[in-house]
């Protein structure tokens, strides 16, 4: 299993917030650790539910760019190609998918991104016409409605759209959110407004709802989450040997590929993403390290390559972050990868029930696999 050392978090209170530089009054630095024998994962996780996505002619995910589990019975995907899927939670059998592209009511020519009112059960759609579009849960179109802006992001939280990032240009406003309550359809804007002038974007999702609602922002080394009344929090930031420079945010915009051969080959940090927490730890990425997970009790952090499950023999070197309050984090693996391992032998009679039902082809859509925490006290 291999890890990184290169980083340290400072936790505490973050007063502050402004270009991009939190103050902190109280802190404690904190290191990242060698994993432990085999580490967080392979201690305080197991496979809860392995779910393989349904292949058909007309059922055929492109890259997944979020997933949302909406109940015991729904998870509803949303691809590169601005295509929506549901399918069922425990089986991946489809479901429905909605594909509308023009410009007619219900249509849109991209779809920056999905949320799932669990008050109503519609499926809420942020498109880049500045409308948020509500289809049911047989995929019909319901109505819509316009927004302000052109956001990249949208949660939901009680009753209300919150909707995330405006951008403008090459820059966006990553410190401020617009609050649509869905029945009064009423605006409420929270936030500070500094312009980030970046055109980059961290691998990952900016900000996913789990226990609560956390973000991450462009160039921002914060750990960051929307409280319940909607104010910024900033609870810890990460510290790393190398940072962006203000010559490297110029670059960035001048010259894409010069960027990106810097950041590859001087190994920096440019943000974090795709944070989510469960009962007992805090699970996030960076673009140089694809898993870094945190105890909230003892505060210790770890970072990985990629995780390997003992029991199913599989490699897992893709954390995608779910919308979600289960309490368990996901990987998703392509059809090859499971094909290509090796055959696991003596496992408990739950998991290998999981792995007989897993019926894949090369060609078919990819693996959901969720894992829980153990039942093991803090």
């Amino acid at each position: 299993m291999k890890h990184f050392i290169i980083i340290t978090l400072i936790a505490g209170a973050l007063v502050a917030c402004s270009n991009n530089k939190p103050t902190n009054d109280l802190s404690r630095i904190l290191t990242v650790q060698n994993p432990a024998n085999d580490g967080i994962f392979a201690e305080f996780f197991e496979i809860e539910s392995i779910v393989p996505i349904e292949t058909k002619d007309d059922f055929i995910i492109s890259n997944i760019k979020k997933v949302i589990w909406a109940d015991a019975d729904n998870i509803i995907i949303l691809d590169d190609k601005s295509c929506i899927f549901a399918i069922n939670s425990r089986t991946g059998k489809a479901k429905f998918s909605i594909d509308k592209k023009g410009q007619a009511p219900g249509e849109s020519k991209n779809i920056c991104d999905i949320t799932f009112d669990t008050l109503s059960r519609n499926i809420i759609v942020l498109n880049d016409y500045k409308k948020i579009l509500f289809f049911d849960m047989d995929g019909k179109f319901l109505y819509e409605e316009s927004v302000k802006k052109l956001y990249e992001n949208i949660v939901y939280d009680r009753g209300n759209a919150i909707l995330y990032n405006p951008g403008e240009g090459y820059g966006c406003y990553p410190y401020c959110i617009d609050v649509y309550n869905i029945q009064n359809k009423s605006w409420k804007h929270e936030g500070d407004d500094t312009k980030l002038e970046f055109p980059f974007r961290p691998y990952g999702r900016l900000i996913v709802k789990s226990k609560q609602i956390w973000f991450s922002a462009p160039l921002g080394y914060q750990i960051g989450r929307i409280t319940e009344d909607y104010k910024f929090d900033f609870p810890y930031t990460l510290k790393t040997e190398k940072q962006i420079t203000k010559d490297m945010i110029e670059l960035a915009t001048s010259n894409y590929m010069s960027f990106s051969r810097k950041i590859r080959e001087e190994g920096i940090i440019y943000g974090i993403s795709s944070i989510r927490e469960t009962d007992n730890f805090l699970v996030f990425k960076t673009n140089r390290i694809p898993l870094l997970m945190m105890s909230k009790n003892g505060l210790t952090v770890e970072g990985y390559r990629r995780v390997f499950d003992k029991n199913i023999k599989v490699r897992l070197a893709n954390y995608f972050p779910h919308d979600g309050d289960d309490n368990r984090i996901m990987f998703i693996v392509q059809p090859n990868e499971w094909k290509e391992r090796e055959t696991p032998k003596n496992i408990p009679p739950h998991i290998q029930s999981l792995v007989d039902s897993v019926k894949i082809e090369d060609d078919n859509n990819p693996i959901l696999m969720f894992y829980k925490e153990k039942n093991k006290s803090f």
